[in-house]
């Protein structure tokens, strides 16, 4: 069996793959809202957090030969879990990861390592800020909220809407919405809240990052870029073609 390790976009087309070739496998999903997305795969999903325990047991349990990480690339502490329980089972771990925007430091382009940093940074240069961070970061922003204008876009589930709400966030504040989100979608939500700074994660392009960086690009926005997590992953594909080739190999 094949434990893939999903939630993005790309969970997918690996899944898809293994149905095509009859190869037996499980997808694994966080969170309630994924299981949603992922139903056609209702057969092979598992869902619920899982730790480098899990994992194993898992893996010990249903004869797992390989695991595939497709998570997203904040995810670390998932992939981290995955890449040491592969490696105590002696087992293959694959990870595929967006390709990185590598883009030059530019005088309303800022890069940071944290979101504590981001918010920090980000008082300094506007107090009218919008923030595409997730809302699992939306407590480290919560403290600044008296400080500047602050909106917050999230997922449309009412448990994320009332976390916002108990941090302190006003309603009018936090847009709960959908993606994928074109440019011209984020230019009129960042319009509608006249805000002149955009706080958001290096996603990758099937995550919407340069629908994000364009919109802010043309409307003459400050735009701070959290880096993503570094890990060290023993094998990484950046195309998930190649991926799909190395698995048909083995």
């Amino acid at each position: 069996m094949i434990l893939v390790l999903g939630g993005t976009k790309e969970s997918h087309d690996i899944c898809d793959y293994l149905i095509s070739k009859n190869l037996d496998f499980a997808l694994s999903v966080a969170t309630d809202y994924a299981l949603q997305i992922f139903e056609s795969y209702k057969e092979n999903l598992i869902m619920g957090k899982m730790d480098k325990t899990n994992i194993i047991d898992f893996c010990k349990g249903n004869n797992v030969n390989l695991i595939i990480d497709v998570t997203h690339p904040y995810a670390f502490m998932v992939s981290q879990n995955a890449i040491n329980a592969s490696l105590d089972l002696g087992i293959d771990y694959y990870r595929y990861e967006r390709q990185l925007n590598h883009n030059e430091l530019t005088e309303d382009i800022y890069y940071v390592q944290t979101h504590q940093e981001a918010i920090e940074l980000a008082i300094k240069l506007s107090k009218d800020i919008f923030l595409t961070v997730g809302s699992n970061n939306a407590s480290v922003y919560a403290p600044y909220i008296n400080k500047a204008n602050i909106y917050i876009r999230v997922l449309p589930k009412s448990d994320l809407v009332k976390k916002c709400e108990e941090l302190g966030y006003k309603n009018k504040n936090i847009i709960a919405m959908q993606g994928p989100f074109s440019k011209n979608i984020n230019k009129a939500m960042l319009e509608m809240t006249n805000s002149k700074l955009l706080i958001t994660k290096d996603s990758g392009d099937s995550g919407g990052f340069m629908e994000k960086l364009e919109a802010c690009q043309e409307l003459g926005l400050k735009i701070i870029i959290v880096e993503r997590p570094r890990i060290d992953y023993p094998i990484v594909f950046e195309d998930i073609n190649d991926l799909i080739k190395q698995i048909n190999v083995k």
